[in-house]
């Protein structure tokens, strides 16, 4: 794998300090995200929400109180990997494409009846570019010799303790994806 790091503000920086291009980060500023539903205080609850999963998934989270704001997207997750018997690789791990520049922190890398699979968590609404920002994590997992195809879900976690999954299948996916970081570094050069 790539070594890769990720400041509190999510810019990913080699080990020799070069700056990479975010996945999220590229959607974005591809114009992909609808900065409607991606506020301050999503990107917070969300922070919160993984880091949560990754402590749950690692064994060293404190059980939450019943009034905890987190708790129920907890009890989704754990739901969703005990109901899809889903066996966990890794959990918000950080990979990057030096050729491209790109990197990501995927969520959850695992099987899901015995197919290899990458999950994103998601707190909020679902979007369009979700599609677009897995198809890129499969790529970056592609790059690090995790797997040639996965599965690709979407897991809508709710306050709760539901959740939704939506698997995106789309070859497309990851087209769309490069376009966006093209588009985005072209408005970047050009200050647009």
């Amino acid at each position: 794998m790539h070594p890769i790091q990720r400041s509190p503000e999510h810019v990913y920086t080699d080990l020799s300090d070069v700056v990479y291009d975010g996945v999220t980060t590229f959607l974005a500023a591809g114009g992909f995200v609808d900065d409607e539903w991606f506020t301050p205080a999503s990107r917070i609850r969300g922070d919160y929400v993984h880091r949560a999963i990754a402590w749950d998934l690692g064994g060293e989270l404190v059980e939450p109180s019943e009034d905890d704001p987190i708790r129920g997207y907890i009890l989704a997750a754990r739901k969703w990997l005990g109901e899809a018997r889903a066996v966990t690789r890794s959990a918000e791990t950080m990979l990057a494409d030096p050729t491209m520049r790109i990197a990501g922190t995927l969520d959850w890398i695992g099987d899901v009846n015995g197919t290899p699979t990458i999950a994103d968590w998601k707190s909020g609404v679902a979007q369009p570019a979700h599609q677009l920002q897995i198809a890129a994590y499969e790529h970056l997992a592609f790059v690090n010799e995790l797997g040639a195809r996965f599965a690709r879900l979407a897991i809508y976690l709710r306050p709760d303790g539901t959740y939704r999954v939506v698997q995106h299948a789309d070859r497309n996916d990851w087209k769309i994806a490069q376009a966006a970081l093209t588009l985005a570094r072209w408005k970047e050069i050009h200050g647009c």
